[in-house]
């Protein structure tokens, strides 16, 4: 029992129960006073024993803080102050009233507590950034965790970590920086840079193939973007609108996106496909523009001229490029505009305006060419650059001269020489080349001094993707054969080409000839020919001494005696012929005064030795099948078909082939028609039967001129002074001009006379109204159905402005100028001593113009094809000729 009262006592003394307030306080202000005397030991013994009696004594832990902390003390030390002072921050609530009323008159108070943990905490980030180590920031960071200082050791010690990274640079430093201070404000700069790591490493071929992979491993990169934008680079080369459709549908978000979609626009544009780009590409970025081009896009411009500037006005008089500019092209005075833009020019620089008025091309060139798909070539101080018409420079100024090449490429021309650009902006080809130029549209021709190289545009874009662009000058000339082929020399020896870009036949041949249905060709040490199929396949082993073209056999010539095989090799037709002619199918063999046919499809030869001559004949039209022709010894002529009947006698002294089915013949001085199955058509007893246009045959007889038309039953008698002509172009047209002497006259496909014959001219206006001159040389128009002569004032010249199967529209003048159409009547009454048209032949826009004050003042309207007039102005004679056609 006594054992268990000592143990209770000592908790008493541990807790301070059963001891005084008063005591307690006292032993901290005691140790606060000397503390303030420099006795630290007795400082030391007072709180030791407080603390010992009550270790939440908050009053004890305060004085400790400050004991530690101050710089006299040889116990100095700023951890321990920061200890005892958050002991004394955690106690304090705890403390009795009496001690707080007590400790407070020397200041121990909880304000006083919480300032000196500041001020502890102040100190030790002072020492922490005298230090200036990222461990010495860290263990600040552990230790005082609710330090206001804590944000900016933070910061300090991440700074530390990035300038560590930054100065090793490498991937594996900025991961690790990123891991160990994963909210540092660096951590976007460190992944950039490994980004931009990952990306160079990844891209450094910079071919299509690497940019491709990049971008699907790379989903998250922050180059991505430039990948996006290196990738259209390449892309673009193949200057199509599928290439940038594509790319727009892959790559949507990407900055590049833009271009593509400016070029896509352009060349929408460019093939009158607005309307279809406009639906199509809804998220382009300037389709607001778009939507207001469209409003203006089927409008014709005309030039106007207001207090000495130009502007341009649409069809209907509304202003839609400002009246502000000195000078326009001239040819807009003629013309009009039709185009999407327009060239502007003020203090002698040109500009490029679009049809809202905005220009796209700064007034500042000395010179500028517009090009397809959105293209102007400017030149300035001699030197040329390239722009689209969204604004952005494709090539800068420093060329001496830009080209298109063809539907890919640019040429451009510097010191001299010439090299090629995409019509991006990316020289491909050094500007190396004496001469550079397309062949086909497959090829791009190119030669050093002598030298030549033909590079596909296939192979240009292969290699462009994948960075392994070269140009190999392999010939010393370059010639075409016909169409799809081309000849290729070098060091003497010939080859072909064709225009897909496939090698034909090696350069290794002396001579090359074409035969239509393949290739002949002999090397040096030969004068014989061997024979290849159109794509380069060797035909026979066989040589051969002469060859001849033919489009679907080859005719040749060995040991002195003629014969045909076929593309693959088989012997057609022995080589013991003396010669061998083709005709369509047939095949004519001679040996000796032995003539034999050998018709397609028919063992038996047909036998024409008894013939003087034979040879094939067609006719002069589309279509035309071969005969053939047969002469006796007595000068008589027959033909024979290709199946081997005979379609004319060997009768007739002459045989015209006019259709396939129809044959003008002669016998005994006169002619005639007979048809194919040997029917006469016409009786031989003309003078002369000549073949005309649209299946007509002109007939003279007793030195009268008639028509006939065999399938359209058409017989005109010749009884007229020169061959009757269509009174329109029509195909059902029945209706012909017809002269006597020297006057004409109108009749039917019958020969009725619908306008008698003493006119100076008759032309078509309708098909019941005729345009007639009289004696007096004036022209009116007459109703030839109701014979009655129309009330439209008479005019002496007419010109056309308009002449289709829609309308006529003709210049008509007497004096005084006017419009008529046979539409529509008189457009423009015969009173203007000028009218040209300035707008299209679809939709006239008429200038016209009447002089005043002896020709010193004019008055000029535009008149537009409703007869309406948008524009009149009174003009002096020096702006009159400012805004007059030059050709006028």
């Amino acid at each position: 029992m006594r054992k268990q009262l000592r143990l209770l006592g000592i908790i008493w003394l541990v807790l301070g129960i059963g001891i005084p307030a008063q005591v307690r306080a006292d032993r901290v202000t005691n140790a606060y006073k000397q503390l303030q005397k420099e006795r630290y030991d007795k400082v030391k013994s007072l709180l030791d024993k407080a603390i010992s009696r009550q270790p939440i004594n908050a009053g004890a832990h305060y004085v400790y803080a400050l004991y530690f902390l101050t710089k006299a003390n040889p116990s100095y030390q700023v951890d321990s102050s920061y200890t005892h002072i958050l002991l004394a921050l955690s106690h304090y609530a705890q403390i009795e009233r009496d001690d707080s009323t007590t400790w407070a008159k020397v200041g121990i108070t909880q304000t006083a507590i919480d300032r000196h943990r500041l001020k502890v905490e102040g100190i030790a980030f002072g020492l922490a950034k005298k230090q200036n180590t990222i461990a010495g920031y860290q263990a600040y960071i552990n230790r005082f965790t609710t330090a206001r200082e804590v944000k900016e050791a933070v910061r300090l010690r991440d700074l530390l970590g990035w300038q560590a990274a930054q100065a090793a640079h490498t991937i594996g430093a900025y991961q690790n920086f990123i891991k160990t201070y994963p909210k540092a404000t660096q951590v976007e700069e460190a992944q950039k840079r490994i980004d931009f790591f990952v990306f160079q490493a990844e891209t450094e071929r910079g071919t299509y193939k690497n940019l491709e992979e990049f971008l699907k491993n790379n989903p998250q990169n922050v180059y991505r973007d430039s990948a996006i934008t290196q990738l259209f680079d390449l892309i673009s080369v193949n200057h199509q609108t599928t290439t940038y459709q594509n790319f727009l549908k892959k790559y949507s978000n990407s900055s590049a996106a833009k271009r593509a979609g400016d070029w896509l626009m352009s060349l929408y544009q460019q093939a009158g496909r607005l309307k279809a780009f406009h639906e199509s590409f809804a998220n382009y970025y300037r389709i607001d523009y778009v939507t207001q081009l469209l409003a203006v896009d089927s409008l014709q411009y005309f030039p106007i001229l207001e207090a000495g500037r130009y502007g341009f006005i649409d069809h209907f008089g509304q202003i839609r490029i400002p009246i502000k500019y000195q000078q326009i092209h001239k040819d807009y005075l003629c013309d009009g505009i039709q185009d999407n833009f327009v060239l502007v020019m003020r203090n002698n620089l040109t500009g490029v305006v679009d049809k809202l008025g905005r220009e796209v091309v700064a007034v500042n060139y000395d010179k500028i060419e517009t090009l397809d798909g959105g293209v102007f070539i400017v030149t300035k101080n001699g030197f040329q650059g390239a722009f689209h018409q969204s604004g952005f420079q494709i090539l800068p100024i420093k060329y001496d001269k830009i080209e298109p090449l063809n539907q890919y490429f640019l040429r451009v021309r510097r010191n001299g020489l010439w090299g090629v650009a995409t019509y991006n902006g990316k020289l491909i080809v050094d500007c190396n080349f004496s001469e550079i130029d397309r062949k086909a549209n497959s090829f791009v021709q190119f030669r050093k001094d002598s030298r030549y190289a033909l590079v596909k545009n296939k192979q240009i874009f292969e290699q462009f993707l994948n960075k392994q662009f070269s140009i190999q000058l392999k010939y010393d000339e370059v010639n075409w054969i016909g169409d799809a082929y081309i000849k290729v020399i070098d060091q003497e020896k010939q080859g072909v080409v064709d225009t897909t870009g496939q090698l034909v036949l090696p350069p290794q041949f002396t001579a090359i000839k074409d035969l239509s249905v393949g290739w002949a060709a002999r090397t040096s040490d030969s004068t014989q020919w061997k024979l290849f199929t159109r794509k380069g396949k060797s035909v026979s082993n066989e040589t051969f001494e002469q060859v001849t073209t033919h489009s679907k056999f080859f005719v040749a010539k060995q040991n002195g005696k003629w014969g045909s095989i076929d593309r693959y090799g088989k012997v057609l037709e022995p080589f013991k012929r003396d010669s061998l002619i083709f005709i369509g199918d047939v095949l004519l063999t001679f040996k000796g005064k032995q003539i034999l046919a050998k018709l397609k499809g028919q063992q038996k030869p047909l036998n024409l030795t008894p013939y003087k001559y034979v040879r094939g004949e067609k006719g002069n039209y589309p279509g035309a099948k071969p005969f053939i022709y047969i002469e006796t010894r007595l000068r008589k002529k027959g033909l024979i078909n290709q199946n081997g009947k005979k379609m004319l006698s060997a009768v007739y002294e002459e045989i015209s082939i006019l259709a396939n089915d129809l044959f003008s013949v002669r016998r005994y001085g006169k002619y005639g028609l007979v048809d194919t199955n040997r029917k006469i058509i016409l009786p031989i007893r003309y003078q002369g039967i000549s073949n005309l246009k649209g299946g007509y045959q002109g007939l003279l007889l007793n030195r009268k001129f008639g028509l006939y038309h065999y399938k359209r039953k058409i017989k005109i008698e010749p009884k007229f002074s020169a061959l009757p002509r269509p009174y329109n172009l029509k195909e059902d047209n029945r209706l012909f001009i017809v002269r006597k002497k020297q006057m004409y006259g109108l009749v039917d496909d019958k020969g009725k006379e619908l306008i008698s014959t003493k006119y100076d001219k008759v032309e078509y206006w309708t098909d019941s109204v005729a345009l007639l001159k009289n004696e007096a040389g004036n022209w009116f128009l007459y109703n030839f159905i109701n014979k009655q002569r129309l009330k439209t004032k008479e005019f002496s010249q007419i010109q056309y402005l308009k002449k289709d199967s829609q309308e006529i529209i003709a210049l008509v003048s007497k004096g005084k100028y006017g419009i008529l159409s046979n539409r529509r009547g008189l457009l423009i009454p015969m009173e203007y001593d000028l009218i040209y048209n300035l707008g299209s032949i679809e939709e006239p826009m008429f200038f016209t113009e009447r002089q005043y004050s002896g020709g010193k003042s004019f008055v000029v309207s535009y008149i537009n094809f409703q007869r309406k007039t948008i524009w009149n102005k009174i003009m002096k004679e020096a702006d009159y000729h400012r805004i007059l056609c030059e050709q006028y």
